[in-house]
């Protein structure tokens, strides 16, 4: 899925849409770890859900 990389205060972020949220059971406030590694020519970012 495309994600428009977004001004948060000094940082960026991406939003998790609603309905993936939903399907995974992420709710705001969660805990999540968020890995960023590079792959060829591709940037990979994968979030972890620690707790709710």
């Amino acid at each position: 899925m495309a994600q428009k990389v977004i001004k948060i205060g000094d940082s960026l972020g991406v939003t998790i849409p609603k309905k993936t949220c939903q399907r995974y059971g992420i709710k705001a406030g969660d805990l999540v770890e968020v890995y960023v590694g590079k792959e060829g020519s591709e940037i990979k970012v994968t979030v972890v859900l620690l707790k709710s």
